[in-house]
């Protein structure tokens, strides 16, 4: 793998098919719809008095969105309506892709990323050791995504054009290497495809993450994002040569390790696997 030189400190993401449900990003590698992580609210009985609350029933789900009477109770939801807040997404799907049930204003990403942004997350730069900044992509949804909502899984930025057949090539391969990973290591993992310009050298509109995501044959799987602010050139220590630019993200989306270059991310998946060892 090649590196980065130093002076090169002064931008990335992508992939497959599918749904959503880790924390970050809501992964569903095998591009089933099946949510293959899920967030149950239900507690521990010796610390959660709901439960024994003679006023519900944990065994009752009159709405049924999923969410029983205790549950609704200690959510402050309706228990008779599965869409407490009326914004089209049921009580149990924003308790899944962490968006308040009870706040309209507060919707599920179309494609099923959760909101995993835990706040103060820093210090941010663009050089190895930083924090990524906290942009604001489209993606293969037509939504704006904010970068940090991926926080709490490990991730490989796979920075890109839409011109670069090449790295196209590559991306079509990420689906399984997602799903290799995930299966060998049991850990939370996704590549995101970020890129930074059209076919023509330009700007990405927002109709780019879509197309590329298509091309791929890569559905809903994990993250593909236009660059439509130009920030990843900026956010990174990579500038745009040669392609692909690799970022590995922790958990808390520090930047670990950058590279260029086509091949496989054996190094970036050992760093990993002996981050989350306990």
């Amino acid at each position: 793998m090649k590196r980065l030189s130093p002076t090169l400190f002064t931008l990335f993401l992508f992939t497959m098919a599918g749904g959503c449900t880790q924390a970050g990003v809501n992964i569903d590698p095998e591009g089933d719809d099946d949510d293959d992580v899920t967030t149950d609210v239900t507690t521990d009985d010796t610390t959660d008095d709901t439960t024994n609350d003679p006023d519900c029933d944990a065994s009752v789900d009159a709405d049924n969105d999923g969410l029983d009477e205790c549950e609704e109770l200690e959510l402050g939801t309706d228990d008779n309506n599965p869409d407490s807040d009326a914004d089209g997404f049921s009580d149990s799907e924003e308790v899944d892709c962490l968006t308040d049930p009870t706040d309209a204003t507060e919707v599920c990403y179309a494609c099923g990323w959760q909101h995993a942004d835990p706040g103060g997350l820093g210090p941010l730069g663009d050089e190895e050791g930083d924090t990524l900044a906290n942009m604001n992509m489209i993606d293969q949804c037509g939504e704006s995504v904010s970068m940090h909502d991926f926080a709490g899984a490990y991730h490989i930025l796979f920075m890109t054009t839409e011109w670069c057949g090449a790295c196209l090539s590559e991306a079509s391969e990420l689906r399984q290497r997602t799903i290799d990973f995930v299966d060998e290591s049991g850990l939370e993992f996704s590549y995101i495809i970020g890129i930074f310009q059209d076919v023509q050298g330009g700007v990405p509109g927002g109709h780019v993450a879509l197309e590329y995501a298509q091309a791929a044959d890569a559905g809903r799987a994990i993250p593909v994002l236009s660059d439509v602010n130009e920030e990843l050139l900026r956010a990174t220590p990579f500038n745009g040569s040669p392609l692909p630019g690799k970022c590995l993200l922790s958990t808390d989306m520090v930047l670990v390790d950058c590279y260029t270059g086509h091949g496989d991310d054996d190094a970036a998946f050992d760093w990993i696997d002996d981050d989350a060892a306990p």
